[in-house]
C-alpha cells in the first residue's frame, strides 16, 4: 500500500518532491495502490519507485522511472514522452491511448500478461529489453530501437510501423 506521507508530498507538486528526494536519496518510494487522475508529474524523480494501481489523464513527460517496479497498473491517456523507464520491472500493466514517444525502457523487464493499447512508441528505444507474454494491440512503433531486446510469447496485434501503412503480426 502507498506511502501516505509520501503520497502528501508528492501531492504538494512536482517541485516539493524533486526537492524532498535530493534530501532524502535513499527513502524507499511506495507509490503501490495509487489513484491518480489528471495530475502534471513532468519531470518527476520517481526512480526505483514502487508503482501500482491507477494514472488517468496524467502528465508524465520526462519523468524518471529507472529502476523502478511498476506493477499491477492501469495507464490511460497518459503522456510519458521522453520518460525513462529503463532497467525498471513492469509486471501486469494495462496501458491504453498512452504516449511513450522517444521514452526509453533499455533493459526493462516486461512480462506478466502486459498490455500495450493504441499506445504510441514512436522513437522509443527497447534496447535490450525483455518481455514474456506482453501484447502490443494497435500500438504506433514507427522507428522504435528494439536491438538486442526479446519479446518471448509477445503478441504485436494491428501495429504500425508507419503512418497508415504497413502493419506488424505475429
Amino acid at each position: 500500500m502507498a506511502n501516505q506521507r509520501q503520497l502528501e508530498i508528492l501531492n504538494s507538486g512536482v517541485d516539493a518532491w524533486n526537492n524532498w528526494r535530493r534530501i532524502n536519496p535513499l527513502e524507499q518510494i511506495d507509490l503501490s495502490g495509487v489513484g491518480l487522475e489528471g495530475v502534471d508529474l513532468r519531470r518527476c524523480n520517481l526512480r526505483k519507485a514502487i508503482l501500482g494501481g491507477s494514472i488517468v489523464e496524467c502528465d508524465l513527460r520526462e519523468t524518471s522511472l529507472q529502476g523502478s517496479a511498476i506493477r499491477d497498473l492501469v495507464l490511460a491517456k497518459c503522456d510519458l514522452s521522453n520518460t525513462l523507464i529503463d532497467n525498471a520491472e513492469i509486471t501486469r500493466v494495462n496501458a491504453f491511448n498512452c504516449s511513450f514517444n522517444f521514452g526509453r525502457l533499455d533493459g526493462s523487464r516486461i512480462d506478466g500478461a502486459s498490455q500495450f493499447r493504441a499506445c504510441s512508441f514512436r522513437c522509443s528505444s527497447f534496447v535490450g529489453a525483455r518481455s514474456s507474454r506482453v501484447e502490443f494491440y494497435r500500438s504506433y512503433l514507427k522507428d522504435a530501437d528494439m536491438r538486442f531486446a526479446e519479446f518471448n510469447e509477445s503478441k504485436f496485434r494491428e501495429c504500425r510501423s508507419e503512418e497508415h501503412t504497413s502493419e506488424l503480426q505475429s
